[in-house]
């Protein structure tokens, strides 16, 4: 039951618009990387069988984040 208390918390906190670092590209998506990466660290730890697909849907959020975050410093760096 923890395991989806921590994912549902871990979801909240990234689609919510309240933040610890606003949401402003890229450096903005840098505490939800953080949350993305801790809850994965925890679900690995605990090993439980529905973890595997959540940990799965969680690397292609960290992949997506990340190629957002990649293609917004190309397109700031191509403006300037």
């Amino acid at each position: 039951m923890s395991s989806y208390l921590l994912i549902i918390g871990a979801l909240i906190y990234i689609l919510s618009p309240i933040d610890l670092i606003p949401d402003i590209p890229p450096i903005g998506w840098l505490d939800d990387l953080f949350v993305i990466l801790f809850v994965l660290m925890k679900l690995k730890e605990k090993g439980d069988n529905i973890i595997n697909t959540i940990s799965l849907i969680l690397y292609c959020l960290l992949v997506l984040i990340l190629a957002l975050i990649f293609l917004t410093i190309v397109a700031i760096t191509k403006l300037f």
